[in-house]
């Protein structure tokens, strides 16, 4: 009899993102440095006599009214008991956390920590190549929210493609960093920001090779924010509050995180991180600071 199991799923949080190009499907190509969050939702399994879905936590009201079929959770155990020929019924609870649809990969890392914790568990387990390629069919982040699992320890990720391909990064000055996440409490469709997205047909040349310093990657920034702050001002004054904290001991760079609206300040310690979070204003946003998974 399968025992509870208890899943970790870190916010993913894109330092940077460059678009270098668009497939003939219309999929962008990308490059970016990814990190994880202490921030994380937390999943627990149980077996039980049949499926369902319990949502808590403090970022759960906006998923109450949605079909639990349609929850990323439910496609990932439905489409691991396909692979895999594990058929075990589920009580599944998630408390959740994270912020959805704000840029830092909540829905794809609760995916990707579901398909990890039953591969972990099950009698039939799929190699790791043929669980990435399963993620993949559910969403082109969960292949990095996988590779973290894969590998716990490390910091820092490069993702390229449309998201598919993934390599360990080493950037010693992320060794002990801190963030602080601030999000306007609004949400984002990354269908929608990519449709605004003006990228021109020629390619951007980007080095095979990936930058060996973190201010080289630092450099490139967000393609998706001008985009995103079409679609959400309120963008701006995160941005900008991130900004003056640039006087504080530690810090390296602000920015925005994947399609957004969650915007970052990265400092060289989560204590640092977190003593500079408490100068910010306090408004009507989303905050959280501490340290990298």
């Amino acid at each position: 009899m399968m025992t509870p199991i208890t899943a970790h799923a870190p916010a993913k949080i894109n330092l940077t993102l460059t678009i270098t190009g668009r497939r003939d499907d219309g999929y962008h190509l990308m490059d970016s440095l990814v990190v994880f969050a202490q921030l994380a939702d937390v999943i627990t399994l149980e077996p039980a006599d049949g499926d369902h879905l319990i949502i808590a936590g403090g970022q759960a009201a906006p998923l109450m009214d949605i079909d639990p079929r349609d929850n990323l959770i439910m496609k990932a155990i439905i489409a691991y008991r396909n692979a895999a020929g594990w058929a075990q019924p589920l009580a599944v609870h998630l408390e959740k956390n994270i912020p959805i649809a704000a840029g830092i990969g909540g829905g794809s890392s609760d995916a990707a920590a579901v398909l990890s914790a039953l591969n972990r568990h099950s009698p039939t387990p799929l190699p790791p190549d043929e669980l990435m390629a399963l993620g993949l069919t559910l969403g082109a982040d969960i292949s990095i929210c996988l590779a973290k699992h894969f590998q716990s320890d490390i910091k820092a990720w490069r993702m390229w493609g449309i998201g598919e391909k993934v390599a360990p990064l080493s950037l010693p000055s992320l060794s002990s960093a801190g963030l602080i996440l601030l999000n306007p409490q609004v949400s984002l469709s990354t269908k929608d920001v990519f449709t605004r997205l003006n990228f021109p047909s020629s390619s951007k040349l980007i080095p095979e090779q990936a930058p060996s310093d973190l201010s080289s990657w630092l450099e490139r920034g967000n393609d998706l924010l001008p985009p995103a702050q079409t679609l959400a001002p309120e963008i701006g004054p995160c941005l900008s509050d991130l900004s003056r904290l640039s006087s504080h001991q530690g810090y390296r760079a602000h920015g925005m995180s994947g399609s957004g609206a969650t915007c970052f300040a990265l400092f060289d310690t989560a204590d640092q991180a977190k003593k500079a979070a408490g100068s910010l204003e306090e408004k009507a946003f989303w905050r959280w600071a501490g340290a990298l998974a």
